[in-house]
């Protein structure tokens, strides 16, 4: 049994959003490293076997159907053994849901000649821990033959055993049949039974091709052909043969190929693809010489291509940003979109954003904050964002503080930047005092406490979890923000009083899985632990637990106030300095600048310890301690934003990842999530939170821009005159 505490337990599922560089219906289309899949997994037992490295499936990338490699099963079926390998969904941010009207498609090339449809292997999709029947491939494949790609084609609703509404985790192919056989599978999706078929007669747009170090940016110009599916990247070194390097999706405007060497001379063409894989005729061709980078420049790619991120990935409709795409919904988020503006601002002062696009995509965001359901001002944390309606990921209706903030703080420093007297900019201005002004904080106040306020607002109250905010973490933010409120704030009591505690309650259900909640048995046990608590009241640290984060200790040579970080990592005690000039924000228990400096060496100092997969000191920053899925992943943003912490270990850190691991690690949005050097993994995915670290960080290093429009907000300025001590002020 698992505690899940009602609300947070949720949150940190769910909070978590990523976009991924291919498509969430795609189960497979390419391994980012080359040798083995990790995220493949085969078992085998008795006489059977398939071919395996450490439990994991190799690569080709001599055969393949869509560039640039396939997954190798080479396998040996034996009378009373088995095998069976797994293709494991691996969307860290929303798990695809099939429908009955679906179609699973997989390329399949059988290159062992003497290999026979019925001796190909069976296939299951897992749900949970449960596989559904097994169907046989062989009846879902037209016309056999070998040394070629076939084309598999089976209709979710002959797949026996399989609920709709749960969580594909895995793909798997089983054992059937005797004798030895390879074969190579390659683009395993679901794809609806329907599709547009209009014809791709006219040529791919390639419009500009521009060198940047050993990555080569390549932008096109999409048509709104709905037959459409990817884009297709071809390279070549003579001009004359050219080869297929990469497939993009069509959200993407355009995308980063990393080339082998920089002292030769490089040709590209593209192709539109459909959902048949029939191609359009070819662009023209555009030729292009890799330039090296001097440090600096490699600054401002690594930056650029994060704030990219945010260019592409939003709702046309209301402006804000998508974590990521879902079937009859468009789901976009309040945090996010807090990001997503403060990164595309800095966009716009760099110059990678025209001040009109940001100003348009801001003008969407306000007036669609206005007309949006709230209660007392606070946003939910998701919402339709063409129906205008609250998205609620768990059976609990609530509206987000947290979210709140980062949305409130960043329209706030946006009305700061956008201070021209245009009328688009007068008209957001106007549009952004209105919600300021709209949120009632003492409303938002615990009862029966004087300035402590809660993380949540429900729409009904005995189904939300008395959570309180406080801790060195975005509750600094939340309670800033409370006092600076000249129309409905706080105390600014409440940033002292609750910076050096964080809280738990008792309001917590037992469960094994937060899937599993009934919603009739959550309301129940709610209400009855938040009367528990209620009665309680009267002895507030106890009802609350409230807790000192206070523990001075020294690890690796480093004195650090709050002891070590075990169930988060640095980048969310970076999250409140993404806004706080951490040099400024000084109180009379701590110097918050030095208190960053601290914890940035000593993780710092742990990570290089540990050593899981690298001996390069620069390679730091792991995505977690106590989860053993990613003990031993590296988190680029985190060890790239301690560039406004201490610069030279950021620089160090940025560059080392991009020279060591660009090829595979950096894209055209900027960073992966993660990078697994002991498992020689990579993550297809992008966190907002990450992409906005690094790119605001940079920038605050660079020239304190975002930091300088906050303390400038003048109702922020007075707020901190009041908590931090004055001589950081000066």
């Amino acid at each position: 049994m698992k505690i899940v505490h009602l609300l947070i337990g949720i949150g940190l599922l769910v909070g978590i959003k990523a976009y991924a560089d291919t498509y969430p219906e795609v189960v497979f289309d390419n391994s980012l490293i080359m040798g083995v899949y990790a995220k493949s997994e085969i078992r085998s037992e008795g006489g059977s076997w398939i071919e395996n490295v450490d439990k994991h499936l190799p690569v080709s990338d001599s055969i393949f159907f869509t560039p640039g490699n396939s997954l190798s099963l080479r396998y040996v079926n034996a009378e009373g053994g088995n095998w069976e390998a797994a293709l494991k969904y691996s969307r860290q941010k929303y798990h695809y849901r099939i429908s009955n009207k679906d179609v699973l498609v997989l390329k399949l090339y059988v290159h062992s000649d003497k290999t026979t449809s019925k001796q190909l292997p069976t296939l299951s999709i897992r749900q949970k821990n449960s596989d559904s029947d097994k169907v046989n491939l062989a009846n879902f494949i037209e016309d056999y033959n070998v040394n070629t790609w076939l084309d598999v084609r089976i209709p979710i609703a002959k797949i026996r055993g399989l609920d709709v509404e749960s969580a594909i985790k895995a793909v798997v192919l089983h054992q059937q049949g005797a004798g030895a056989h390879h074969i190579y599978i390659d683009q395993v999706e679901f794809l609806p039974a329907n599709y547009s078929k209009v014809r791709l007669t006219s040529p791919a747009v390639l419009s500009k091709v521009t060198p940047y170090d050993r990555n080569i940016h390549l932008q096109w110009q999409l048509p709104l052909t709905p037959s459409i599916r990817y884009v297709k990247i071809y390279r070549s070194e003579d001009k004359k043969t050219f080869e297929p390097v990469s497939i993009r999706p069509i959200s993407m405007q355009g995308g980063l190929d990393y080339v082998p060497a920089l002292d030769k001379t490089y040709y590209y063409k593209i192709a539109w693809v459909d959902y048949d894989y029939k191609e359009s005729p070819y662009s023209t061709i555009q030729e292009v010489k890799p330039v090296k980078l001097a440090d600096q420049q490699v600054f401002d790619l690594i930056q650029r291509s994060h704030i990219n991120y945010f260019v592409d990935n939003f709702d046309i409709n209301s402006g804000m940003h998508t974590p990521f795409r879902q079937q009859g919904k468009t789901v976009v988020s309040t945090n996010e979109t807090g990001l997503a503006l403060l990164s595309l601002l800095v966009g716009v002062e760099r110059g990678y954003v025209s001040r009109n696009t940001f100003t348009h995509r801001v003008k969407r965001v306000v007036d669609f904050l206005e007309s949006v359901p709230e209660k007392h001002g606070v946003f939910a944390s998701y919402y339709d964002g063409r129906k205008k309606e609250p998205i609620y990921m768990d059976a609990r209706p609530n509206y987000s503080v947290s979210a709140t903030t980062t949305i409130l703080q960043s329209l706030l420093i946006v009305r700061q930047f956008l201070n021209g007297e245009s009328e688009d900019e007068v008209y957001i201005r106007n549009k952004i005092n209105k919600l300021w002004d709209n949120i009632n904080w003492p409303a938002l106040v615990m009862a029966n406490t004087e300035d402590v306020l809660v993380a949540d607002v429900g729409v009904l109250e005995e189904l939300t979890e008395i959570k309180p905010l406080g801790g060195f973490n975005e509750s600094i933010n939340t309670y800033i923000l409370a006092a600076a409120s000249t129309k409905n704030g706080i105390s600014s009591s409440g940033f002292i009083n609750n910076l050096n505690y964080e809280y738990y309650t008792q309001n917590t259900l037992l469960t094994d899985s937060t899937e599993d909640i009934d919603p009739d048995l959550m309301l129940q046990n709610q209400r009855q632990l938040n009367a528990t608590l209620e009665s309680d009241m009267s002895d507030l640290d106890k009802a609350l637990e409230r807790q000192s984060i206070l523990r001075d200790t020294v690890l690796y040579g480093v004195r650090i106030p709050f002891g070590e970080l075990n169930n988060r990592n640095l980048l969310s005690m970076y999250m409140p300095f993404l806004t706080i000039d951490p040099a400024l924000a000084n109180t009379a228990d701590f110097a918050f600048g030095d208190v960053l400096k601290r914890y940035t060496e000593y993780v710092k100092r742990r990570d290089n310890e540990s050593g899981r997969g690298t001996r390069n000191v620069a390679v730091w920053g792991y995505q977690s301690e106590t989860d053993q899925r990613a003990i031993s992943q590296i988190n680029p943003a985190i060890s790239v934003s301690s560039v406004a912490v201490d610069y030279q270990k950021g620089l160090q850190a940025l560059l080392t990842l991009y020279k060591e691991y660009g090829d595979i690690l950096l894209t055209e949005y900027g960073f992966r999530a993660w990078i697994d050097l002991k498992n020689q993994d990579v993550s297809d995915e992008y966190l907002s939170i990450n992409q906005a670290s690094v790119a605001i960080m940079i920038e605050n290093a660079r020239s304190g821009l975002i930091w300088k429009l906050y303390r400038e907000i003048p109702e922020i300025k007075a707020v901190q005159e009041k908590i931090f001590v004055q001589s950081s002020l000066n």
